[in-house]
């Protein structure tokens, strides 16, 4: 599943602990596992706006497969806009 862009850690995370750091830097409530809740895009362009308001700013809600695709490749863009490296980035 698509996830984050990929970081450079010397340690891993574990579901959980990812999950309980959005939580508390987006102040959001999970109803559902991290990977449902991430794979629409939404949180992941929340996270970029959060880091640099207004990185994302046409992702929309919806249980629509093309609109989650289009939440991820704007998360995508707004790394490559903080400054990822293409390579680092991952579909």
């Amino acid at each position: 599943p698509t996830l984050l862009c990929s970081i450079d850690m010397s340690y891993k995370l574990n579901a959980s602990e990812v999950q309980e750091w959005i939580a508390s830097v987006l102040h959001h409530k999970f109803e559902r596992d991290l990977f449902q809740e991430l794979k629409s895009g939404v949180l992941l362009c929340e996270l970029l706006n959060h880091i640099k308001p207004g990185t994302c700013t046409k992702h929309m809600c919806s249980n629509y497969g093309y609109v989650a695709r289009r939440n991820i490749d704007i998360y995508l863009i707004g790394c490559r806009a903080l400054g990822m490296e293409k390579n680092d980035c991952f579909k």
